[in-house]
């Protein structure tokens, strides 16, 4: 560093500006059914917190999230999935997690995300068919 030199402004290479082109209008986006956000299911649904997927399963009910959500044994009560949840929209219903049905790898757990970062990662079992989330399901919602 100590023979580094600034580059003089003649000598700097000239590049041209790049030209922009039109684009379409941008259109909104209402999520994905396999997508939806956790809430804490305290009946007002306003503690929402983290984000999660839908996983192909038998029972249509897993839902994959980072461990980093549920590493706090709070944070693993009394919670509801909404698949597609799109401000304050559930078109699929809201789906209670089950009480103890919360995996979290236990090696994330004992060394914490700065040490296992490799590990964040959870699995959630739901009490109804999370997963059948067409319009015409017939999962009945919490």
């Amino acid at each position: 560093m100590r023979a580094a030199k600034p580059v003089k402004e003649q000598e700097a290479k000239h590049f041209p500006a790049p030209t922009r082109t039109d684009r379409a209008a941008s259109q909104p986006f209402e999520g994905l059914p396999i997508v939806g956000t956790f809430f804490w299911n305290d009946g007002t649904e306003t503690g929402r917190f983290c984000g999660g997927t839908v996983v192909k399963s038998p029972g249509k009910n897993i839902v994959m999230s980072a461990g980093h959500c549920f590493d706090d044994q709070d944070a693993r009560k009394n919670l509801a999935f909404v698949p597609q949840y799109d401000d304050g929209k559930k078109p699929h219903g809201s789906f209670t997690v089950k009480p103890g049905r919360i995996y979290v790898d236990k090696r994330y757990l004992a060394k914490g995300p700065d040490a296992a970062a490799d590990l964040d990662s959870t699995s959630c079992s739901s009490n109804h068919a999370a997963a059948r989330t067409s319009r015409t399901s017939s999962a009945a919602p919490s």
